[in-house]
């Protein structure tokens, strides 16, 4: 006996989306970002010397990580999810 199941697929519903608490809970968590990105800017310059390339890299991947941790938290908050294609006519 074969047992099939049917996965339906969630999507994210912008249009019912609270996106001034999306914009707000971003902004306030990707700002501290702003900062460790321009600390690693300045410390890499050739007159600082003080950063090599391999921390750069590090900050660079870790920056990213933590962009994409911060908008998927965000969405899962703040954007409803619902069986795909419930809104369509």
């Amino acid at each position: 006996m074969t047992l099939i199941l049917h996965h339906k697929k969630n999507e994210v519903t912008w249009d019912k989306a609270d996106r001034m608490a999306y914009y707000l809970y971003t902004g306030q968590h990707l700002q501290p970002l702003v900062d460790v990105v321009r600390d690693m800017s300045y410390a890499y310059q050739p007159q600082a010397g003080i950063a090599s390339v391999d921390s750069v890299q590090v900050c660079i991947e870790t920056v990213y990580n933590s962009i994409v941790s911060v908008l998927c938290s965000a969405a899962d908050r703040f954007v409803p999810k619902c069986q795909k294609g419930l809104f369509k006519f």
